[in-house]
């Protein structure tokens, strides 16, 4: 046992207080004691600083996850060094230090807090990766240390950008410090046992033992082969975009080039919130001009919108919107060996490691088969984009079929003279399958 400001830590958390690497990552199984070791090494990183100018950060997903876990476990030990307002979200430290309760459903909400001397972001693999990107804006200037403490839920960013990094080599400011449910002398054998009876393999090591793994029920199964680096595409590539909406929740425009030898990339993403309609229209010219894209495929929830970019002279068409048609045409765009993206379009790779389907009781074998409605805005905007080119014909041997949203305006523009898609004669296709 490690001791802690008098508190007995089990080894690997002793481990995990005492570092003073610029990020400390700490993944255990539940109840390791990750959170108790987060609240203490945030409160031996904020006792080194004096002055009312110095501000601090904890942040963690939800609300739900800071009132339940985060926050009683750092008041807990921290009561005796300052003052929790509850109504602004602050503590004022007794050494005249201000503490940030932030979360990651507003991603935007650390921005503004100056002089960060250190952050702590609890159940860091539920957070969105454009708050991480943000928190280590937040403590750039003045190089802060950043503790993150999580059970692992995916291969998704603490993984990417932390953990496969620094086993390569590539990283110098990251510890790694990883441990079981059964590390922390207090948790109950006997139930660790049952759960690995009881559980698969994969997620009771993610659950119990702190390990990364691929998460069960993705919607996309992704591989790590699929992500490339950015290259210029050759001559005679097309380029399509998908587009989702969004203000509070950020908008997804995402771009994919095909190319003449049958690939299919992703070469970008725009993934912001608190977007203007006006600011939409320029970003969107921007891209047409840099890609010359062909079309752009939009949700259709916001015909106003998608007017108004029309107008602009821009080749925004209303998507179709049936979900499950879109899934599976995009689940075949994925698991073809001809689909890649760029590693630059960070965001939808996030996605694609923690976009899944809910968990039913096994007993419930009427349940629709849904996925969850969190983190999915880049994974509509692919949806859109890849049922609108599979429907339209535009892979290699693939039969056109006319995009409903064009069969409309086709039909008010030329209602006699127009021939659907399924009746024009098709020139045979030499090139290669797509999938």
């Amino acid at each position: 046992m490690a001791s802690g400001g008098g508190l007995n830590l089990h080894e690997k958390q002793g481990k995990a207080f005492l570092s003073d690497a610029k990020i400390t990552l700490c993944c255990s199984g539940i109840q390791g004691g990750k959170t108790t070791v987060g609240s203490l090494w945030f409160i031996r990183q904020a006792s080194k600083w004096k002055g009312s100018d110095n501000n601090f950060i904890i942040g963690a997903p939800t609300y739900k996850i800071l009132n339940q876990s985060t926050l009683p476990s750092f008041l807990k030990y921290a009561s005796q060094f300052g003052t929790y307002h509850k109504g602004d979200q602050t503590f004022s430290l007794r050494n005249g230090g201000t503490i940030y309760f932030r979360t990651a459903t507003d991603p935007d909400s650390v921005e503004g807090i100056t002089n960060v001397r250190a952050v702590w972001l609890d159940e860091a693999g539920k957070c969105k990766y454009r708050f991480w990107t943000n928190i280590e804006g937040r403590a750039a200037r003045t190089n802060a240390p950043i503790i993150c403490t999580t059970t692992p839920y995916a291969m998704n960013w603490p993984y990417k950008e932390l953990i496969k990094p620094l086993k390569r080599g590539d990283r110098k400011d990251v510890a790694y410090f990883q441990w079981t449910s059964k590390d922390n002398p207090s948790f109950p054998a006997e139930h660790y046992e049952r759960q690995r009876q009881l559980l698969d393999s994969v997620t009771f090591a993610m659950k119990y033992g702190g390990e990364h793994h691929q998460r069960v029920g993705l919607v996309y199964p992704f591989e790590d082969t699929k992500i490339i680096k950015p290259f210029q595409l050759p001559e005679g590539t097309k380029f399509y975009a998908g587009l989702d909406w969004g203000f509070t929740n950020p908008m997804a425009l995402i771009i994919r080039g095909l190319t003449p030898d049958g690939r299919d990339i992703q070469v970008s993403e725009f993934y912001e919130s608190g977007v203007y309609p006006d600011d939409i229209a320029h970003l969107i010219k921007q891209k047409v001009s840099s890609y010359d894209i062909q079309k752009i495929l939009a949700d259709p929830a916001d015909p106003g919108k998608i007017a108004q970019l029309q107008r602009y002279g821009l080749p925004v068409i209303a998507a179709d919107n049936d979900k499950q048609a879109g899934i599976d045409a995009h689940s075949q765009v994925v698991k073809s060996n001809r689909f890649f993206i760029f590693e630059t379009c960070k965001h939808t790779i996030d996605e694609y490691e923690t976009y899944s389907y809910k968990e039913h009781d096994d007993d419930d074998k009427n349940a629709k088969e849904e996925p969850l409605n969190v983190k999915n805005h880049a994974m509509d905007a692919n949806r859109y984009l890849s049922y609108y080119l599979r429907q339209s014909g535009l892979y290699f041997n693939e039969r056109p079929r006319v995009h409903a949203a064009e069969k409309q305006q086709r039909d008010e523009t030329s209602p006699k003279t127009h021939i659907p898609a399924w009746k024009r004669k098709v020139n045979e296709t030499k090139g290669p399958e797509f999938y």
